[in-house]
Formats: structure tokens, C-alpha cells, sequence
């Protein structure tokens, strides 16, 4: 009786720590309105989901299982279907962390490597599912043999989007002029580094010892509350929310000094605030529609609006 008290209560917390990191991420995208507190919003959120369907699901069903006395590779057959069925909200939360992390030094994610990273990641998950049906006519050797394939697989893949992602972060970290926004990327950088290279290893020995498994869980579900708080610390220190009031306002000298606005984005600016649209700018500076586009994207990306209206709230235009 005390063990399954102990279990629901491990459960209670792993869920309340996921939970309380997405409700700080929509907090913080709330109060401040930036396009990466968006990203990591709904990063968070699909984190969560693959949490309870590939990780979480499957060990209370395999827990279930083995008290049912069930056979072994039935065990291991649905062990690994529940995962299945979370892959896909791991690959959108994959590429979410990239795209957060792109836009956290103000650029954004081509087409080409989204259409690069979905293909891949789809022809994964296919893969996976075919080892899942091969798995269930084998003996329990053969079992063990694709699972830890699989397993260094999901090991491999993490590893190289934690790469790819906080790859951007340091790399690009020269192109942020404000020098306290370089320092929070660059921690922010070491932070989420540290958090998932423990998620990892914990991940690799999990199979070993029950013990390890628990901590893998609670960290998984809870770890990235301590990123959240410091990028909540850092936007509170740095950052007014919303830019509606008149206090708040800029001219546009400031704002192209303070977020290193090109002159091309300088005069888009302009020409959004006498109410151009996306054609009629295009027609003006004679560049394509999908060059103002481009470059409104980059805009709201330095700035940290979402869109025109927001980023015409935040400047002190006087025209003559």
C-alpha cells in the first residue's frame, strides 16, 4: 500500500513539474509577447506530450504488465508501441528547440532544412515502427537486441539536434549587439546544455537500475523549469511588457541602434507605418514579395514583436 502511494505520488510530481514549466513559458509569452517565448511555449508543450505517451505511459504499462505476469515479449512489443506513438510530438519538439534557438540570435530556420528535417525524421518514424512489428514475431533475445538499437538511436538523434541547436546559439553570438542579451543567450546556452546532457546519460543507463530510471523521469519532466526561471529573471530585468503605452515608445533612431536594424529594414519600417502593405512595399523598393516578407520576419525577430501593429506600438514615428 505505502509503495503505491509512493508511486502515485512520484507521478503527481513529474506531472506538476511539466505542467509548471509550461505555465511559465505562457506566462512569460504572454507578459512579453517575444517570437522565441512561442517557440519554447510550444516546445515545452510537446515535450510533455512525448513525456506522458513515451515515457511515463510506458513504464506504468509496463509496470501493470509484469504484475499481470504477462509474457516477456508482449512486455516489450507494447513498451515500445507507446513510444511510437509519441514520436512525433519529440520530432515537432525537436525542431521547435532548433527553431528557439534560431530565433533567440535573430534568424530564422530556412525551408530547406525544415523540409531536410521532417523528411528525415518521417522516414525515422517509419523505421521505428517497422522494427516494432518485426520485434513481435522474434524470441525475447532478438527483443533485447532491437530495443537497444532503437534506444541508441533516440540517443544519437537527441544528441545531434542538441548540437544543431545550441550550435546556433554560440556561433551566431557575435551577430547580438546588446552585450547583457550575449551574455543571457550564452548562459541560457550552457544551461540547456548541462540539463540535456544529463538527460542523455541518464537515458543510456536507465535499463540498469530502477533508481536511475526515477531520476531519468523526474529530470526529464522537471529540468527544464530552471531555463524557464532564468529566461523569466532575464526578460523581467530587460524587458517592459507589451509596447502599448507611450512610456514605452522609441523613435526610429533608437530602435535600429538598440537591435541593429539594416537600412533596407529601415525603410520597410517606414513604410509599414504609413500602412504599405507587404505588395505595395515590394512595389516601392522594387524587391519581390517574398523578400518583404523575409524581411518583416527578420524585423519582428530582432525587435521581439509578432506583427506590424506591434511593432507600429513600439516606435515614436514623426513623420513631416
Amino acid at each position: 500500500m505505502l509503495l503505491d502511494i509512493l508511486y502515485i505520488l512520484f507521478v503527481v510530481v513529474l506531472l506538476g513539474g511539466g505542467v509548471a514549466s509550461i505555465l511559465i513559458a505562457n506566462y512569460l509569452f504572454r507578459k512579453y509577447r517575444l517570437v522565441y517565448l512561442q517557440s519554447y511555449l510550444y516546445y515545452r508543450i510537446l515535450s510533455f506530450a512525448f513525456g506522458i505517451y513515451g515515457l511515463l505511459g510506458a513504464v506504468l504499462i509496463r509496470f501493470i504488465l509484469e504484475n499481470l505476469d504477462s509474457p516477456s515479449t508482449t512486455i516489450q512489443t507494447i513498451g515500445q508501441f507507446l513510444p511510437f506513438l509519441g514520436v512525433p510530438f519529440l520530432i515537432a519538439g525537436w525542431y521547435l528547440f532548433i527553431k528557439l534557438c534560431r530565433e533567440l540570435v535573430n534568424k530564422k530556420l530556412s525551408s530547406l532544412f525544415t523540409l531536410s528535417f521532417f523528411s528525415f525524421h518521417i522516414l525515422f518514424f517509419l523505421a521505428y515502427g517497422f522494427a516494432i512489428i518485426y520485434m513481435s514475431g522474434y524470441e525475447t533475445v532478438q527483443h533485447d537486441q532491437v530495443s537497444n538499437l532503437i534506444k541508441l538511436a533516440f540517443i544519437c538523434l537527441e544528441t545531434v539536434v542538441l548540437i544543431i541547436a545550441l550550435s546556433q546559439l554560440f556561433f551566431y553570438i557575435n551577430k547580438v549587439r546588446e552585450k547583457t542579451k550575449r551574455n543571457f543567450i550564452l548562459n541560457f546556452g550552457y544551461l540547456n546544455l548541462f540539463i540535456h546532457s544529463i538527460i542523455i546519460v541518464l537515458f543510456f543507463f536507465s535499463n540498469f537500475h530502477l533508481a536511475i530510471l526515477v531520476v531519468y523521469l523526474f529530470v526529464y519532466f522537471t529540468g527544464d523549469i530552471l531555463p524557464i526561471l532564468y529566461m523569466g529573471s532575464y526578460l523581467q530585468k530587460n524587458h517592459k511588457p507589451g509596447y502599448s503605452s507611450q512610456e514605452n515608445k522609441m523613435d526610429l533612431g533608437q530602435l535600429v541602434k538598440k537591435y541593429g536594424i539594416s537600412k533596407r529594414e529601415k525603410e520597410i519600417i517606414h513604410l509599414i507605418s504609413e500602412g504599405k502593405t507587404n505588395q505595395e512595399i515590394a512595389n516601392a523598393l522594387f524587391i519581390s514579395l517574398q523578400t518583404v516578407k523575409d524581411h518583416n520576419y527578420n524585423i519582428y525577430l530582432k525587435t521581439g514583436v509578432r506583427n506590424r501593429v506591434e511593432l507600429v506600438n513600439m516606435i515614436n514615428f514623426r513623420h513631416p
